[in-house]
């Protein structure tokens, strides 16, 4: 009974002390000491994150941490970080608020597409309706939206450009980063991008493209295209064009979280070469 008690008391005062909490660090490369900016931190299942701004510093509101709960680091081309969410504002006190990242090496296969044997295909929704609209879920930072690129090719496609309908805009320009998942089986996996890319859109609507003819990004399965809020612009209006019956789209709220599937396919999509 004493034990019982003992484990719901520690209970009851981590939560009540991560309640109390608002914390700040910076996340640095760990080789060149730079900052790294717009790398994600987050409660892995949580909808409790953020992204750091371009000096690498940020600033977490860990309230719905919970015991047992796991704060997530990352950025691409770096080593993820996982560190206990009972344990993590002692670290920052430990390091004078630092995140150091270690950079990441990948081997990479190269792919050769021959350039009289190939095939140009379209995946995902190519819907440019503005009268059936969606949007983010949140203007959190890291909050995503995305569409499944569906590619069912014997040899690697590669992407040529993604583009992305917008029906309604009403920031001036606004800087996304643009990601690409692993989606096998209805699961969406670990981003497919060996460097960050990011897009800025400007105009009030229209198809918003970013060529990557220059990037060799390849993909070999279906795979999930997403738009992520990196920086903080105040909560104005960005719509994309929406349908039914499209290729499946999702999202999640904030960095680290849970993605949830949206019932309306949106407008966004992809020009991708094979060969034959």
């Amino acid at each position: 009974m004493k034990k019982l008690f003992a484990v719901i008391l520690v209970t009851l005062l981590f939560t009540l002390q991560l309640q109390a909490q608002t914390l700040q660090g910076r996340i640095l490369d760990a080789q060149t000491k730079q900052p790294i900016e717009f790398a994600s931190i987050g409660i892995l299942h949580r909808d409790a994150g953020t992204v750091a701004n371009e000096q690498g510093s940020f600033v977490l509101n860990i309230e719905k941490a919970r015991p047992g709960d796991t704060i997530k680091v990352s950025m691409l081309g770096y080593e993820s970080r996982l560190f206990p969410a009972s344990d993590f504002a002692n670290v920052l006190a430990r390091q004078n608020g630092i995140i150091a990242l270690q950079p990441q090496t990948r081997n990479l296969q190269e792919v050769v597409i021959k350039p009289r044997k190939i095939k140009t295909i379209t995946a995902g929704n190519t819907t440019d309706s503005k009268f059936m609209t969606a949007g983010f879920t949140s203007n959190d930072l890291g909050s995503e939206v995305g569409t499944v690129l569906r590619y069912n090719k014997k040899k690697p496609g590669k992407l040529e450009n993604v583009n992305f309908n917008i029906a309604s805009n009403s920031y001036h320009n606004v800087l996304f980063r643009v990601n690409l998942y692993d989606y096998k089986n209805g699961k969406i996996g670990e981003n497919l991008l060996k460097e960050p890319l990011y897009t800025d859109f400007t105009g009030d609507s229209g198809t918003h493209t970013l060529d990557l003819s220059d990037k060799d990004i390849y993909i070999s399965s279906d795979c999930l295209l997403t738009l992520e809020w990196i920086k903080d612009y105040g909560k104005r209006g960005l719509f994309f064009s929406a349908g039914f019956f499209n290729s499946d789209s999702y999202a999640r709220k904030t960095s680290q979280g849970d993605w949830f599937e949206v019932p309306a396919g949106l407008g966004f999509w992809a020009t991708i070469v094979h060969e034959k």
